[in-house]
């Protein structure tokens, strides 16, 4: 005990403090992952933080934890403080990354991200207390007097050396284990995310080897006569707009409008079980060449101005660009519409607030530049051939595309009339009750979608013996 007291009577505050971060962080680090994925990552730290590796934040926590121990250990060299400060520093970074978006849904009142938003704020006022508190040892010192810190700074005899070097043992370790154990979940992430790709790109969602866009299409897409060029559409942005414009008040929500044509239509699908049901929901945004929009999600119709030339930005030598694409409106979840690039058929991608009944959602939409809609075809993914009995999973194995004037083509968004709905026609006897094969043979399958048709050939073989 008087060992203890006689190491600690000259210690200044700062060593006191660094004791206190120290408890904080180890404290935090405990707190921290026996919450942040109870039950699931999604739950507590939101849907972008399942790609972001949100454990590491503990694992730095704990290293730094680690680090602090050694500088109480042996606070002449204060230095040490500074490793410490910085594993501090990269468990705030990755907790700074991951909460905008909370932010981002809570003013916008469009809480897409899911997570737990209070647990979030505690992390963050929790891990800047700990950073800011880390670094004024730094400054202040863990020696009343300075002379004393340097008097204990040589390293003499066995005692000392050992317990210098067991210090730097410690340090290496907790830099090195914390820094390799992140570099392997964050490679083990990226490898996820390129498996979940790669098996999406290779079922389903692989387009056919060969060109869809065959000369039934080309023809049908030269009958129809089409001359607006939505490349060339450009509209800035606005200090102030007027709502009570005349010709905001009188938009209706629809795909025509006379005198005006489309540059963009947005479009998305929500789709959620609730209590034992389950709803369809699409949300449809036209844009307008003159900057006005209107837009329906579920039963709510919304309007306002479009721009994709922003005031800050959208110049490039002292000559207006298109440098965005977002939405304003002075209605309640609607002010803001903030879209992003794609690559694909779709140019652009934003998030909709959504009602489906049972609560606030989001729904995500996409946006193309638009041409009218001059066929469809039935994409089989080079599947069209069975057997009979086999069942015919025709929701899985194919779908029907739309391909507009410019021949780009994208899979048909269903809304939830029918109307909307792509009906599909089977010969008579071709399937019995359980959708499965009935007789060998060539059917011909139809498939119909505002007013445009195509037709596929399938075989049907009989199954072999048993």
């Amino acid at each position: 005990m008087e060992k203890i007291l006689n190491f600690l009577k000259n210690k200044s505050v700062g060593y006191y403090i660094a004791a206190t971060v120290a408890l904080l962080s180890f404290i935090l680090a405990i707190v921290f992952f026996a919450t942040f994925s109870n039950p699931d990552v999604p739950t507590q730290m939101g849907n972008k933080a399942v790609g972001m590796t949100p454990q590491t934040i503990g694992i730095f926590l704990i290293a730094g934890f680690v680090v602090e121990l050694v500088v109480l250990f042996v606070p002449q060299y204060r230095f040490v403080q500074l490793i410490a400060v910085v594993l501090f520093g990269l468990a705030l970074y990755k907790e700074v990354l991951i909460i905008p978006d909370f932010i981002a849904g809570k003013v916008n009142n469009v809480e897409y991200n899911d997570g737990n938003f209070e647990l979030n704020v505690f992390y963050l006022v929790s891990l800047l207390i700990i950073v800011i508190a880390s670094i004024v040892p730094v400054f202040m010192g863990f020696y009343k007097k300075e002379e004393e810190a340097a008097a204990d700074m040589p390293v003499k005899g066995k005692t000392k050396i050992i317990k210098v070097a067991s210090s730097a043992v410690l340090v290496v370790a907790a830099v090195l284990a914390s820094s390799l154990t992140v570099n392997a979940l964050t490679k083990g992430t990226s490898k996820q995310n390129q498996s979940d790709n790669q098996a999406q790109s290779s079922s389903k969602n692989t387009k056919p080897k060969k060109d869809p866009i065959n000369q039934r299409i080309k023809d049908a897409a030269e009958a129809v006569e089409y001359s607006f060029n939505p490349e060339a559409v450009l509209i800035k942005q606005q200090e102030t707009y007027d709502y009570n414009n005349e010709d905001l008040t009188g938009l209706k929500y629809g795909n025509t409008r006379t005198g005006h044509d489309l540059v963009y239509v947005f479009e998305g699908v929500f789709s959620e079980g609730y209590q034992g049901g389950y709803g369809i929901h699409v949300a449809t945004i036209y844009l307008w060449d003159d900057g006005l929009y209107a837009g329906k999600s579920k039963n709510t119709e919304f309007k306002g101005y479009w721009y994709n030339s922003s005031i800050d930005d959208g110049k490039e030598e002292g000559e207006d660009i298109a440098d965005c694409l977002n939405m304003v409106s002075n209605q309640s979840n609607f002010k803001s519409i903030i879209t992003d690039p794609v690559k694909g058929f779709y140019q652009r991608q934003g998030y909709v607030y959504i009602n489906p009944g049972w609560g606030d959602r989001s729904v995500v939409v996409s946006g193309y530049k638009y041409y009218p809609d001059v066929a469809i075809f039935i994409d089989t993914y080079d599947k069209t051939t069975f057997k009979v009995g086999e069942v015919f999973n025709r929701d899985i194995d194919w779908e029907a595309d739309r391909v507009i004037k410019n021949l780009t083509y994208t899979t048909i968004v269903e809304g939830d009339s029918a109307s909307d709905r792509v009906q599909w026609t089977y010969p008579d006897g071709m399937l019995d009750e359980n959708n499965k094969f009935t007789a060998a043979g060539e059917y011909k399958i139809k498939a119909s979608w505002h007013g445009f048709e195509d037709e596929v050939t399938i075989t049907v073989a009989d199954a072999p013996a048993a």
